[in-house]
């Protein structure tokens, strides 16, 4: 009987999973992908923030945007994970608190010429993710370009961000798993682009 209710489950999470890809915004990843051109223009730098699970997407995006676009293209885009420096991580949150984490890296350094992408299944919403908030907004006020990818009804990112993508589902395993999806369709995007 397990076995049976365990494919089960499983069967209903690809159902789930293949109506979520289809509900993706193409547009939106489109007006991503023309920011990060337009930062790179402007020597502009591509920010990744994010928590949890979300911080392996963050990192995981810088990297592709570093390596897999840099490589054979000519565009140039300069990335940087602000969850990579366990050090710096760290002294934030023991000097002031884990809210000011990745707006204090930013501070002093963010500007118009930059794009600020922060990854939550929650968007910021209720006790999660408040320093992701805190960050974008820091951000938005300094004239960087904002992107939120979330889940659930977008939370606080709707309201934040520049460009929202929004995995409507309250399913941390298929927000999280679609948020990696839609990273890998900005930077091949991004790099068919710039391939042709």
């Amino acid at each position: 009987m397990k076995n049976e209710e365990t494919l089960d489950y499983l069967r209903e999470q690809k159902e789930s999973a293949s109506g979520l890809v289809r509900e993706i915004d193409e547009r939106k990843i489109l007006e991503v992908i023309e920011a990060v051109e337009k930062a790179s223009r402007d020597g502009g730098t591509v920010y990744t923030i994010g928590n949890g699970g979300s911080a392996s997407t963050a990192k995981h995006l810088a990297a592709d945007l570093d390596k897999t676009v840099n490589e054979d293209t000519d565009l140039s885009v300069k990335s940087k994970s602000l969850v990579s420096n366990e050090a710096l991580l760290t002294a934030w949150t023991n000097d002031t608190d884990w809210s000011e984490v990745y707006r204090g890296q930013l501070e002093d350094r963010i500007s118009e010429k930059d794009v600020l992408i922060a990854i939550s299944v929650h968007g910021g919403s209720g006790p999660w993710s408040g320093n992701l908030v805190k960050a974008l907004e820091y951000a938005s006020d300094n004239g960087a370009y904002t992107v939120g990818l979330s889940g659930f009804e977008g939370g606080k990112f709707v309201d934040t961000c520049d460009t929202t993508l929004i995995v409507k589902k309250e399913s941390t395993p298929l927000v999280e798993s679609l948020h990696v999806l839609i990273h890998h369709m900005m930077v091949f995007g991004l790099k068919e682009r710039w391939s042709q």
